[in-house]
């Protein structure tokens, strides 16, 4: 008996396919080990999934990759006209993990190393893929796995699709056609804010940020998997949720507070910092807007969260003691790039 493969092949450059047939409602795969009928063994029957990892910057390991590597695939049954997500499975929301980057792509592993199968009758199956594997909190998905539900959580998750492939929606593949399926490339759903506490010239040593919270009204939103850039869409009903960045006493003299969460793009308007800070003899308590950080670029309060983009909130605190804010605090902010890209082996956007 053959070797099977122990794993498969995705990548950080990977894209949601389309297509399924559902008029195939069983799932059919060869045995675990010899031959089919057709004379074809069952390692050539192991599904394997790639895509190229643009490796203009190198490879590196793994442990950049987000949500500890996993990822969740389904699969469908391709019939040229509909697709209908439930038709096989075999394949839906499994999970794989990363395993490493090989040449120009990033592997992954079925979790348990249980080897999925193209169906006995070569049947054409289509993919997509997300990240991170559904926990019923911060991501859950319901009936249509094409759609899954976000709420913002202390540990956020950084939620990826797989899209950006020219052709996904309408390449069906199969195993005697294909040697491997490519899902397209990961692209980050939400935006990144890093609010920064620094002192000022003058700033007294003694003070200290005794509490720092983020908050915004955008609890929750749903995702279309298939919707790209724009799949996102906020509830329409109001929820609010606060980060905790700081919740005791913290110098920031030598050391300057920064603090990274994960939020929905174009909820600035909706988002508010806090901050409370004292000298050891007078605290003071602010609340802030979005619109009242200066941008350094524009020189306008005119900063946005934007999709993969990190806004930077920084607020310097000068003087002697806490008890004007408006005249010791100042507000400016700035955009960059969520990931550096030398910290990849292949492009996450």
């Amino acid at each position: 008996m053959k070797k099977l493969y122990k794993y498969i092949i995705l990548s950080c450059c990977a894209g949601i396919l389309a297509g399924c047939n559902p008029e195939l409602d069983e799932v059919s795969t060869p045995e675990r080990g010899g031959e089919n009928e057709g004379g074809t063994t069952a390692e050539r029957s192991a599904i394997l999934l790639s895509a190229s990892a643009g490796t203009e910057f190198g490879t590196k390991a793994t442990g950049s990759f987000p949500n500890d590597g996993k990822i969740a695939v389904t699969a469908a049954y391709y019939n040229g006209v509909s697709v209908n997500w439930l038709s096989y499975p075999d394949i839906q929301n499994t999970t794989a993990t990363a395993n490493q980057i090989n040449d120009t792509h990033y592997e992954f592993v079925w979790n348990n190393n249980d080897i999925k199968y193209w169906p006995f009758d070569d049947s054409e199956l289509v993919f997509m893929a997300y990240s991170p594997v559904p926990d019923g909190s911060a991501v859950s998905m319901g009936y249509d796995p094409t759609f899954v539900k976000l709420s913002l959580q202390a540990n956020m998750p950084d939620v990826l699709y797989a899209t950006a492939n020219a052709t996904a929606s309408i390449v069906p593949y199969m195993k005697t056609t294909a040697d491997t399926v490519r899902l397209g490339e990961f692209r980050h759903a939400l935006s990144q804010v890093t609010v920064k506490v620094q002192p000022g010239e003058h700033m007294n040593p003694n003070v200290q940020v005794s509490s720092l919270t983020l908050t915004t009204t955008k609890r929750k939103a749903t995702l279309d998997l298939f919707g790209g850039d724009t799949g996102l869409t906020l509830d329409t009903q109001d929820e609010s949720f606060t980060y905790s960045l700081v919740t005791s006493p913290t110098n920031f003299f030598t050391t300057p507070v920064s603090e990274t969460v994960l939020v929905y793009p174009a909820t600035e308007d909706d988002t508010t910092v806090s901050i409370s800070l004292t000298d050891g003899q007078f605290s003071v308590s602010v609340t802030y807007d979005i619109a009242d950080f200066e941008n350094i670029v524009s020189n306008l309060n005119d900063l946005k969260f934007e999709r993969a983009i990190n806004t930077i909130l920084t607020i310097t605190v000068n003087g002697t003691e806490v008890q004007k804010p408006n005249d010791n605090i100042q507000l400016k902010g700035t955009l960059s790039n969520w990931d550096p890209q030398e910290n990849y082996g292949v492009i996450i956007k």
